[in-house]
């Protein structure tokens, strides 16, 4: 606030003596001019001040607002780097994933190698056996030809043979409606009635043939008793006689001339029990008709003899491998000819050590290839159709 002289009381007093002032030296300084100047300045410091004022809240509000900003964007880059490490986070996880997505794709890489090579190998492998079986194929269907064409040409006699039965034996040979049996139907058996007929069913599934029906029923006490012929009484037949019985041309050679053995002396029954088996054997395979392996199953099943062994039995000789713990069915496609399955040398080594009763250890062979063994490979042979068909030859 300023002073102002005009206000002032003092004007109104009564005029006094001279002060001392008064008689002071005049002090006129310019105050008025001093007044107006402080005045402006105080205008002036007091605008600023304003102004500084304003400026310093403008300032504080700026201030506050870049703060408010700037605590918006922390908040937001605080947010993106939690965004950001989440998302780091879930990289990491996949590349990790990846990585043992990775490993796993090449083990299973190497896998399928390792298995690629093992099937190449197969495959070369099955190749060779492919065609080593082509070849024993082809070789089997050659054989077979051959024996189809030998059979063709042997079947035209057949039916002449047939006929000749029919007409001459008054015998009709048929199928009995079953495997393995076949039905023999005698015609003119009796002289009462010559349409009459006598038949028996035969069965051929088993190593030894077996009679299952018969009709008109036999006894079998008067079968037994039923004389057989002798060999003088069969020497004295013409071999048209012994055929009309039944038998072939070569079968009815090989009777008669054994028939002639027994007439002259060179066989009998006592030699049969007396003689040794090297004399058996010699004797007898000086016989037409009559091979190794027929005097060995003669000397084994008739005679009885203890300590046969046939070494030329296939059936034998599979068996032994089958007991020796071989492939039996991998050799019986090896095709390497009648000692594929054992050697001669191994066959007599091995019987040797079951002497003297060598006849018990070939059955037990001929069991061994024909039930146990056979059946687990799946060449089994129940029927034992191809036992004897192997062990029927001389």
């Amino acid at each position: 606030m300023s002073f102002d002289p005009s206000a002032s009381t003092r004007s109104l007093l009564p005029p006094a003596a001279p002060s001392i002032v008064e008689t002071l030296p005049n002090a006129n300084f310019g105050f008025d001019n001093l007044r107006d100047r402080m005045t402006r300045f105080t205008s002036k410091f007091d605008g600023y001040i304003e102004q500084g004022r304003k400026k310093v809240l403008e300032e504080r509000n700026q201030f506050r607002m870049n703060i408010a900003e700037l605590q918006e964007d922390e908040r937001m880059k605080r947010k993106d780097i939690e965004i950001i490490q989440l998302k780091t986070s879930s990289l990491q996880q996949s590349i990790a994933k990846e990585d043992a997505e990775t490993r796993e794709m090449h083990d299973a890489i190497a896998s399928l190698e390792a298995q690629r090579d093992r099937h190449l190998t197969t495959r070369d492998m099955l190749k060779k056996q492919i065609e080593q079986t082509q070849r024993e194929i082809d070789a089997r269907l050659a054989a077979q030809r051959a024996h189809a064409a030998q059979l063709e040409s042997q079947a035209r006699f057949n039916v002449p043979e047939l006929d000749f039965w029919t007409s001459t034996l008054g015998l009709k040979i048929e199928g009995a409606g079953k495997d393995d049996r076949l039905k023999f139907i005698y015609s003119h058996v009796d002289e009462r009635d010559w349409e009459r007929e006598a038949w028996f069913e035969l069965s051929t599934a088993s190593r030894d043939y077996d009679v299952k029906h018969c009709r008109p029923k036999l006894e079998k006490e008067k079968v037994e008793k039923a004389p057989f012929p002798a060999p003088s009484q069969v020497v004295k037949l013409d071999l048209g006689t012994l055929r009309g019985a039944g038998l072939s041309q070569r079968k009815a050679e090989y009777i008669h001339g054994l028939a002639g053995k027994f007439v002259s002396g060179e066989l009998s029954a006592g030699f049969f029990a007396q003689a040794s088996y090297d004399d058996l054997v010699e004797r007898l395979t000086a016989v037409r008709g009559l091979g190794l392996w027929s005097v060995e199953m003669f000397a084994c099943f008739v005679l009885r003899r203890p300590d046969v062994f046939s070494l030329g039995d296939l059936g034998v000789q599979r068996g032994m491998a089958a007991f020796e713990g071989r492939d039996v069915a991998r050799l019986k496609s090896s095709g390497k000819g009648k000692w594929k399955y054992m050697s001669e040398k191994e066959m007599r080594d091995i019987s040797q050590r079951f002497a003297p009763y060598r006849s018990i250890f070939m059955w037990y062979m001929w069991q061994v290839q024909n039930t146990d063994i056979e059946a687990m490979q799946g060449d089994a042979n129940p029927t034992g159709k191809e036992n004897k068909a192997v062990n029927g030859s001389g």
